[in-house]
């Protein structure tokens, strides 16, 4: 038995579950001590924040760190903020503030450790089927947004906010001496004259193309955070019911992975057409009133499920794609480098979606309502994907004719040398 795989599952199937599980039950918490929309977007935000910035740190120095004592501190950072949220509504609120501020930032500090250690250490033990094992942990990631709402909701309805929180908690600390005996010892890196600096990657187009594409996809997911709940009571859906309905878009997010299996388009394809379809169901998940749909819950519905398998379109083909274009770029680096570092990089770029989503869903949807922010998000979805669209035909057309110019000179060269 995989010991070592089982351990990065379960250690994706925890951290996502955290993430997904206080979506549907902070908001009304936070709504018992007088505290508004805004600044619960602003305490949503503090997670992206912080795996943004740590995803980035760690990206760098994971060499120094380790792989597996990495993925084990982010562990610790996990279980111990779900301790500080379900300690949380026992304080007044300026305190419920601070302490829920720093446990989402600590939460973020782990979820970023746990996302970079973990594709770093696929890309080292399983270098050889690198793909299929992170098919699997991509998989297991749908399988976690699943369980966060769907558990959340049986522990909320059983013993309210802090049983559940106290109960995640205690689970992620229970675990992490138990991966540390499932996880291998670090395997060392090659020495390389040169290690390889980030900014090489910001100067690959299609690598910066991806990530916007990423940022911008994850932006509409984290906007549904702070305010869908609300959302949802206008049709009478309670708190704990409202944890259900957050499963919807998870379980069609697990369900395009094996979809994504008879999906015969390139990479870049799929991702522009999963960006479109999330941006139609952000219209019609208010819905937006010039949609011409009814104002009904099952439009809701639809469109979530819309919603979830157009995400696992946009994002389960990025990390490959990225690192192919990079390694045609890169090559005088090793592939432990150019992997590592881009798991960094695009966990950093999932994070800044997370932090763009909550503030700016507080924000709109107190200025113009829940269904008109929605249709905003949805539009620029679009727009971007035809901006993708447009980039890709030039690109291709500028290789193409680089590609040409290059077959020509081989030619003359070649004439030149006959004629001699």
């Amino acid at each position: 038995m995989d010991w070592s795989l089982i351990a990065l599952l379960l250690a994706q199937i925890l951290s996502c579950s955290v993430y997904s599980i206080i979506a549907p039950f902070f908001p009304s918490e936070a709504h018992k001590k007088n505290i508004g929309s805004g600044l619960v977007g602003v305490i949503f935000s503090g997670y992206p924040i912080a795996a943004s910035l740590s995803s980035l740190f760690f990206a760098k120095f994971i060499s120094k760190i380790g792989r597996k004592r990495l993925l084990l501190l982010g562990c610790l950072c996990e279980g111990f903020s779900m301790l500080g949220f379900g300690t949380a509504p026992f304080f007044p609120r300026n305190s419920f503030i601070v302490i829920t501020l720093i446990s989402r930032f600590c939460q973020g500090l782990g979820a970023g450790a746990i996302s970079t250690a973990t594709f770093a250490i696929i890309a080292c033990v399983y270098s050889e089927k690198i793909e299929l094992v992170l098919g699997f942990v991509q998989s297991v990631t749908g399988v976690g947004f699943l369980m966060g709402p769907l558990v959340g909701s049986g522990l909320y309805a059983l013993e309210g906010f802090s049983f559940l929180f106290f109960t995640y908690g205690t689970i992620f600390l229970i675990f992490v001496p138990i991966m540390h005996f499932m996880l291998p010892r670090d395997t060392k890196y090659a020495k390389t004259k040169d290690d390889i600096e980030l900014k090489n990657f910001f100067r690959i187009p299609t690598v910066v193309f991806d990530g916007i594409l990423q940022i911008l996809s994850i932006t509409s997911f984290s906007f549904l955070n702070p305010t869908f709940s609300d959302h949802l009571a206008t049709y009478g859906i309670s708190t704990a019911e409202s944890g259900i309905m957050f499963t919807i878009p998870s379980v069609m997010y697990a369900l395009s992975v094996f979809i994504l299996n008879y999906i015969h388009l390139g990479r870049k394809s799929i991702m522009i057409i999963g960006l479109a379809i999330v941006g139609i169901a952000d219209f019609h998940l208010g819905p937006w009133k010039y949609a011409l749909l009814p104002h009904k819950l099952w439009v809701v519905i639809v469109s979530l499920a819309v919603f979830g398998f157009g995400m696992g379109l946009c994002q389960l083909p990025a990390l490959p794609d990225m690192v192919e274009d990079s390694k045609k770029v890169l090559n005088q680096y090793t592939e432990f480098q150019v992997s590592d570092s881009l798991s960094g990089i695009l966990a950093s770029a999932f994070y800044l979606g997370e932090m763009i989503g909550p503030p700016l869903a507080g924000i709109l949807t107190d200025e113009i309502g829940f269904a008109n922010s929605e249709a905003a998000i949805g539009m620029t979805l679009l727009i971007y994907a035809i901006v993708y669209i447009t980039f890709c035909y030039l690109h291709q057309k500028k290789n193409k004719y680089k590609a040409n110019s290059l077959l020509i000179e081989k030619d003359i060269e070649l004439e030149i040398k006959i004629d001699k």
